[in-house]
């Protein structure tokens, strides 16, 4: 009898052990969130038409060439609670093209509730700029026009971006 006793006696303490320590391990699904920017890249391209028929100015920018890459990047330390100084973490990045209307678009930029840094970077380009013919000897006819290369450049901007947020950012490149 006691070695049915002392049999079920470590049969029980073995299944209380077993039983109490073996936790359900709970399954952690991080959601990625994501965030947007989207705008207008425009420059002066047509000097010539900044200036109405009854003399008066009135600056008329055109779009950019399609094609143009705006670049985003992200510092992936503001994706951590506690980011360690002593790694060095690659730059995310992210781009896209200028379309032919001059809109770009960059929709899957990960994103949390605090916000994260983002800076945009908008390539240069070279482009022909109309402008009045500086050696016309006829004051009085506007039409007349050449064209010179120019580089175009726009600069940098840092924003925050939070999730599901939509940033509508413009940028006007100058020569």
């Amino acid at each position: 009898m006691k070695k049915i006793l002392l049999s079920v006696a470590v049969v029980a303490l073995g299944f209380a052990v077993t039983t109490t320590s073996c936790k359900k391990e709970e399954e952690v699904v991080e959601t990625k969130s994501f965030g947007s920017i989207s705008g207008m890249a425009y420059a002066n391209l047509n000097e010539a038409n900044d200036t109405l028929v009854d003399g008066q100015g009135s600056l008329i920018n055109e779009t950019v060439p399609e094609g143009t890459i705006v670049i985003a990047t992200v510092n992936p330390m503001d994706y951590s609670d506690n980011p360690d100084a002593t790694v060095n973490y690659e730059e995310l990045s992210y781009q896209t093209a200028v379309l032919a209307d001059g809109s770009y678009s960059l929709d899957t930029i990960i994103a949390y509730a605090n916000g994260v840094s983002v800076e945009l970077r908008f390539t240069d380009f070279v482009a022909e700029t109309t402008i009045y013919d500086p050696l016309a000897t006829d004051t009085f006819n506007f039409n007349i026009t050449e064209t010179t290369r120019n580089v175009y450049t726009a600069a940098n901007q840092t924003i925050t971006l939070s999730a599901n947020d939509l940033k509508i950012i413009d940028v006007l490149y100058s020569k």
